[in-house]
């Protein structure tokens, strides 16, 4: 299970950093692990559009555990919570799902 969530993990810094901020994330993430079971933090994500002059600021929370998945959730500007786990993938705004995709 210990592959399964790094590997998970690394999907998720993937998506939302991206690739070559992921990769380099990846020692550090199955270390860790190793040593415990669970990692939270708070971050703070700039996001720069080509139609927007002004950087997107997302901030919010993470919960990275070795027998579950990984939980994005992003407070502002707008909630929304990314679930990954061994079964699926499951993104909602807080009242719907936006998106759920099984691991079948």
């Amino acid at each position: 299970m210990k592959g399964f969530s790094c590997r998970l993990a690394v999907l998720v810094l993937f998506l939302l950093c991206g690739a070559a901020q992921a990769d380099d994330l990846l020692p550090d993430i199955q270390r860790q692990l190793a040593l415990e079971p669970v990692i939270r933090g708070e971050f703070t994500q700039t996001r720069r559009l080509a139609q927007i002059k002004k950087p997107l600021v997302s901030r919010g929370h993470f919960l990275v555990a070795r027998d579950f998945g990984v939980v994005w959730a992003q407070a502002a500007p707008l909630p929304q919570t990314t679930r990954l786990t061994r079964d699926e993938i499951v993104q909602t705004d807080g009242k719907e799902t936006l998106m759920r995709l099984s691991a079948d």
